[in-house]
């Protein structure tokens, strides 16, 4: 099994359609550019064991994982409800439960003991369709950064042009769904495109 870590929930669903238990931290949560980028940069030192759950600046809903102070991962399916005793599915993917930060809790750091034991190397995947501004500018930041990436990287683009492009350990893979299909539809493409093993 591969350590497939991705800043949006397609890492979820693929793991889901492997049938496999989610294999890191990451799963159904969303990371931003920057701190994507300096996760895949820093993997190898970043102390994943140096963390802290926040609250969420403005929707106090949720909450926010931050990893040494450096990498910020928002958790948008796990909610604050006082309604909820125990940890409650809501629906497919969302949990509601009053003291939900404990629940963050657990999943971060019982899937970072399975992170660990697996024992492999990552492999990343960074979808561009959380970035509503999704633009070329980030693409020149990633190429230029490229020589520090020392694992495999796939981005998910909606631009035909770069399907296929590479840089150092950079592939850019073409999403024709990009911007017409939900989350759970697009990672379903590309498990049978099988571009990555999960």
């Amino acid at each position: 099994m591969q350590n497939v870590i991705v800043n949006d929930c397609i890492g979820g669903y693929l793991y889901r359609l492997a049938g496999v238990k989610f294999p890191n931290p990451f799963i159904w949560t969303a990371v931003g550019f920057e701190s994507f980028l300096y996760l895949i940069q820093n993997y190898d030192s970043l102390d994943f064991e140096d963390y802290l759950i926040v609250r969420h600046p403005t929707d106090k809903r949720l909450f926010n994982i931050i990893i040494a102070d450096k990498v910020i991962v928002k958790c948008p399916h796990w909610l604050f409800d006082i309604k909820y005793n125990k940890p409650t599915r809501v629906d497919s993917v969302n949990i509601h439960y009053n003291r939900i930060w404990l629940y963050i809790a657990d999943k971060y750091t019982s899937r970072l003991v399975r992170m660990r034991k697996l024992g492999v190397k990552p492999v990343f995947i960074m979808d561009f369709k959380d970035w509503l501004d999704c633009d070329k500018d980030k693409l020149k930041i990633l190429f230029e950064a490229s020589a520090s990436i020392s694992y495999p990287l796939y981005v998910l683009v909606p631009y035909k042009e770069y399907d296929g492009y590479k840089v150092g350990n950079i592939t850019m893979v073409y999403d024709s769904d990009f911007n017409t299909h939900t989350t759970d539809y697009r990672a379903k493409k590309l498990w049978d495109r099988k571009l990555i093993e999960v």
